[in-house]
């Protein structure tokens, strides 16, 4: 699957068989993993993919994002 949330789009691959809920294109998910490399093609390896019920928390992502950007000094 590919994500992608205004800043940029990355692949996110989950390697388990117990997939509760497949995500449809247009729904907003959550996901926690690592950064990979694979024939140097970027990638999250995630521990889990779950889709965003509460719409607050998009709001929260967004948040987070410009306060890591105003905390490195980036423009």
């Amino acid at each position: 699957m590919v994500v992608e949330d205004g800043t940029g789009t990355i692949g996110v691959k989950l390697w388990t068989e117990k997939i509760l809920h497949i995500p449809r294109e247009g729904e907003w998910v959550s996901f926690v993993g690592s950064l990979k490399s694979f024939q140097s093609n970027k990638f999250v390896s995630a521990n889990f993919i779950r889709v965003i019920t509460d719409h607050d928390q998009i709001c929260h992502h967004f948040l987070q994002c410009m306060t890591s950007q105003n905390a490195s000094g980036s423009n």
